[in-house]
């Protein structure tokens, strides 16, 4: 059995720890130490096109897939978890909702601006009394009109004090 990566996963690999050397290692203890979210190493990573490694192309993503986005993973990682952390909330938990669970209106509006840095993701499950046990989270959500009412209490959301979109599970009143 042939556990090689396929040619264009291991150029992925080469040019994403090239990038973690360069721009994520000479400042991780930094920006851990002065808790700060690095956003100019982020906008560099969305030139590359890091920032939508596993979506389609159509979207503005780099068809990578899966394995592509564990390529990432792993390779951030190597030098800070801090920035792997926002890269994967943003990529992986918002917009992998969005693409996985989202209408196809819904992918065009969000998911080319995700994947070009311009807008970041967060995702908001845990609350105050159910962990992050989604079958026992007690925020609801209300259509009034155009609009959708959120009633309840989220904490922990990584990247949500900075995020542009931001998926919510609720339940439905």
């Amino acid at each position: 059995m042939d556990f090689d990566l396929p040619e264009d996963l291991k150029l992925l690999r080469q040019a994403i720890h090239e990038f973690a050397v360069k721009e994520i290692a000479p400042i991780a203890r930094e920006i851990d130490e002065q808790e700060r979210v690095p956003f100019e190493t982020l906008r560099k990573a969305a030139e590359l096109g890091l920032l939508g490694v596993p979506f389609p192309e159509k979207y503005g993503g780099a068809e990578a897939g899966i394995m592509g986005y564990c390529i990432l993973m792993e390779e951030i990682n190597r030098y800070c978890a801090s920035t792997a952390t926002i890269i994967g909330a943003h990529t992986q938990l918002c917009g992998m909702s969005v693409y996985l669970d989202g209408s196809e209106e819904q992918r065009q509006r969000y998911l080319p601006a995700m994947c070009a840095g311009e807008k970041l993701g967060a995702w908001a499950l845990t609350e105050p009394n159910a962990g992050s046990d989604a079958a026992h989270i007690r925020t609801t959500a209300e259509l009034r009109g155009d609009e959708w009412v959120l009633n309840g209490s989220k904490m922990w959301i990584t990247n949500g004090s900075f995020a542009d979109i931001i998926v919510v599970f609720c339940g439905n009143q």
